[in-house]
């Protein structure tokens, strides 16, 4: 008779005789700071073209809608490899959250790549970094949340 397999601090999860595959982490020497930092590098390299692409989609007669098309089809692709490598043990344990999120997701990119075409990039990027003032008023309206001095 073999032992039975070894109890984990979640009663779902068992061990089992093969440790789990290794991954590699592209942060994993990195400090959180610097961790945080590369992602915001990362990030203002990637939203620095957009506005010219979009613009040039725009430009080269595109509409709105065909614009957002040929943007998200790469970004639905992206999602889709980084959610099969990552896993959707997350999405599975709450589907509702996970597509209420989505949903919010897709009303704020959609709302930025319209912005970029319809105004100019820097008034679409200054209403866009204003983001934590708007979280800030709405939860002080909404939720009524208190509204410390230093946040405004």
């Amino acid at each position: 008779e073999s032992p039975a397999p070894a109890r984990t601090q979640y009663p779902e999860v068992q061990a089992t005789s093969r440790p789990p595959p290794r991954r590699f982490h592209i942060y994993a020497a990195m400090s959180n700071r610097k961790q945080g930092l590369a992602i915001a590098l990362a990030g203002v390299i990637c939203v620095s073209p957009d506005a010219m692409f979009l613009r040039w989609l725009h430009a080269l007669g595109a509409s709105g809608p065909d614009v957002a098309v040929a943007k998200y089809v790469g970004i639905i692709g992206f999602m889709l490899l980084l959610g099969s490598y990552r896993g959707l043990d997350g999405a599975r344990a709450s589907p509702e959250h996970f597509f209420a999120s989505a949903l919010c997701q897709l009303g704020y990119q959609l709302s930025f790549t319209f912005c970029l075409l319809l105004t100019d990039a820097a008034k679409a990027l200054l209403l866009i970094s204003l983001a934590p003032l708007w979280a800030a008023l709405l939860g002080k309206l909404v939720l009524h949340e208190p509204l410390p001095r230093r946040t405004v």
